[in-house]
């Protein structure tokens, strides 16, 4: 189940609306599971996993995923697809996916986005951190509980 909907990262970024679904999928399957479950718990994230698939996010659980969890996912899923969008493993090797009517971006270009991308996942993950941290539910205990992660850019 991922709890993004295909045209949440558009909506929420600066990513193309054409971007295939089928493409950026894997990328949201794995922040979802990397990212967004680790901050969480795995308590909170089957809580939140299992009433977004009935449709019955409600109250202080609906606010985490509204405010805070859909941002970060969509952000981290953005700097997955970026770092790796361009290439697609076939039976015969890795190709590069290239594009018409433009120019492809360098490396160095490509990773300084998936970055920058990242660099905002992080703070909406800190974001999240300081929410849950005001929070007193069953699904989200000391053992849980993280601190905020910091990214040093590097240029």
């Amino acid at each position: 189940i991922l709890i993004l909907k295909p045209n949440d990262i558009p909506r929420l970024t600066s990513l193309s609306g054409n971007i295939d679904v089928d493409k950026i999928a894997p990328h949201v399957f794995t922040a979802q599971v990397n990212d967004i479950k680790r901050v969480l718990g795995a308590d909170l994230y089957d809580k939140i996993l299992t009433d977004y698939d009935a449709d019955n996010l409600t109250g202080v659980y609906k606010i985490i995923y509204e405010d805070y969890v859909l941002m970060a996912l969509a952000y981290y899923s953005s700097s997955y697809f970026i770092g790796m969008g361009a290439y697609q493993i076939v039976n015969n090797g890795i190709v590069k996916i290239t594009i018409e009517g433009g120019t492809a971006i360098d490396l160095k270009e490509n990773q300084l986005l998936a970055e920058k991308y990242k660099q905002m996942a992080v703070n909406f993950e800190n974001q999240l951190i300081t929410y849950l941290g005001t929070l007193d539910i069953p699904e989200y205990t000391n053992e849980n509980k993280v601190v905020f992660k910091r990214i040093i850019p590097w240029y």
